[in-house]
């Protein structure tokens, strides 16, 4: 006797599964690169290339350059291949903010990455590297119930959906998108300044 109504489904659904499934998607690229760093501290591998004349920074800025490349990569092609399947199965319909939604989303996962950097410059196993990106993560996410500052913190970035149904205006995230900058920008210079000081041989 009972009834099950199931509605049109339509592009902004197709927008929130896909938003919805970003933070995995950003869990599993930071587990898969927690120790592109640590391997090398433990294997020798970095200390040998380091003894023969290879500076430090350059170390440090090659591999947080490329992991920055790859998370560039991987979310923008995930969006346009997202982008093109909903434009194509529904034509015609629009949805807010898109871009400007899907860009936070891509500053918050690079904040992770250039902070997947300094816990790199500071722990010496991957598991270390997990547990500074996970402190980082949650903790974002439980001060952001506090309201003084919770227009500033970076996990606001991951509500796509308010932007996509046009509850909450960009203008309300900016202050966030500067806090998320200035904190993707200082992670790795703060990594370089812990890397000169760390002592890769125990």
């Amino acid at each position: 006797g009972m009834t099950i109504t199931v509605g049109e489904v339509t592009a902004v659904n197709s927008w929130e599964q896909f938003f919805g499934n970003a933070s995995m998607a950003m869990i599993v690229f930071l587990i898969m690169e927690m120790s592109i760093y640590t391997k090398e501290y433990t294997t020798g591998t970095l200390v040998m290339a380091l003894t023969k004349g290879l500076p430090r920074k350059t170390a440090l800025i090659s591999k947080a350059l490329i992991l920055t490349l790859m998370w560039t990569a991987l979310w923008w092609t995930g969006f346009f291949v997202t982008y093109i399947i909903t434009a194509v199965k529904w034509s015609g319909e629009t949805v807010n903010d898109l871009i400007f939604a899907s860009f936070c989303w891509w500053l918050f996962g690079l904040m992770m990455t250039e902070l997947l950097t300094l816990f790199s410059a500071v722990a010496k196993t991957g598991t270390g590297v997990m547990a500074g990106l996970g402190a980082a993560f949650f903790g974002s996410m439980m001060i952001s119930s506090v309201p003084v500052i919770k227009d500033y913190v970076p996990s606001k970035l991951m509500d796509a959906v308010s932007l996509l149904h046009g509850s909450i205006p960009v203008s309300d995230y900016l202050p966030a998108v500067i806090a998320t900058a200035v904190i993707t920008v200082a992670a790795p210079i703060a990594g370089k300044i812990l890397f000169d000081k760390k002592a890769l041989v125990s």
